[in-house]
């Protein structure tokens, strides 16, 4: 059964990404694979043209192949995908491919949701799932600063690419620290995380090159982190999810500051890489930066990634310096 479900990408993504195959090839060219079907999406890496059924298939082997990573040795490990305010319909779908993963060996999903709007979504476009458990995120359960923006999340818009993303992952480690062992598959694709690491660069930071990973250990929650669209190019999952969902009513949080040269002109770059249609910069510029991640560096105690104290930069600008030494 093929997944079903995504979203469109945030504005400047939308923006970057949005072309579908339709615009540029005959309606009647038929899949690579299958030889049946209508083929609507077009793979750069491999220069394949896929129906949505055959390229929904290879995303959930990519998924699957990301949470393997982890060589997860015991069947009952919990696993969690977040109703992302940043990525609601990317979160759909990652949860709608992960919950397929885990009923073959009778495991829930739970499904971490903030507020009653992102609730009702999730019910709606997964209600066909039986193994997925809707938890609410219980502003009480996260440290003070922390629920200050959380009740308010509008106050995050325009706070900048890395500081949004590291905010609602220390959230969701603050939720899960309770479950030890828990593994939380995060709704991110390739370029985007690329993006973060070269923005965090530009602003000549270190700290910002540990996210385009497969995956990673919080230090202090016993929680690891995957990145579920890991190898996955926002291209793919945005044109999926325009095939797959229709408008979905959620007001997400948008991350993306106008304001901010650095993430704009980081933007740029990718940007121009996607208008030559060249995939190879974007993969060679994530091994680039691999080459350049601090090896001293530690890790943050809110948001799990490359810090070089106990509390990223990133974190500490936006929780406060009172809440790093409380």
């Amino acid at each position: 059964m093929p997944c079903v479900l995504l979203a469109v990408k945030m504005n400047y993504v939308n923006r970057l990404w949005g072309v579908e195959m339709s615009a540029r090839t005959s309606s009647m060219v038929k899949c690579d694979r299958c030889r049946k079907q209508e083929a609507r999406v077009y793979r750069r890496l491999t220069q394949q043209k896929l129906c949505v059924r055959c390229y929904t298939d290879y995303l959930h082997r990519q998924v699957k192949r990301n949470i393997a990573s982890l060589k997860i040795k015991e069947p009952r490990v919990p696993i969690a995908v977040p109703f992302h305010p940043m990525f609601p319909r990317e979160s759909i779908l990652l949860a709608d491919i992960v919950a397929e993963i885990e009923e073959r060996y009778n495991n829930t999903l739970q499904v971490l949701v903030m507020g009653e709007s992102g609730r009702n979504v999730v019910r709606y476009y997964l209600e066909s799932r039986d193994n997925i458990i809707v938890d609410s995120i219980d502003p009480a359960r996260v440290p003070n600063r922390m629920r200050t923006l959380l009740e308010n999340p509008s106050s995050l818009s325009g706070a900048g690419l890395i500081t949004s993303w590291r905010f609602y992952r220390g959230v969701l480690a603050s939720i899960l620290s309770s479950r030890a062992g828990s593994v939380l598959v995060l709704p991110s694709c390739m370029d985007f995380l690329v993006l973060l690491e070269l923005s965090s660069l530009l602003q000549g930071r270190l700290e910002g090159l540990g996210e385009a990973v497969e995956s990673f250990e919080h230090p202090t929650a016993k929680l690891t982190f995957v990145n579920g669209f890991y190898g996955v190019p926002c291209i793919e999952t945005t044109l999926v999810s325009r095939l797959l969902v229709g408008p979905m009513d959620f007001e997400y949080t948008k991350p993306f500051d106008p304001r901010s040269v650095v993430d704009r002109y980081a933007l740029y770059v990718l940007e121009d890489a996607a208008r030559e249609r060249s995939y190879e910069i974007i993969f060679s510029t994530h091994r680039l930066l691999g080459y350049m991640r601090g090896g001293e560096l530690g890790r943050c105690r809110f948001c799990g990634g490359l810090a070089s104290n106990d509390t990223c930069y990133w974190c500490l600008k936006v929780l406060g310096r009172e809440e790093k030494e409380g």
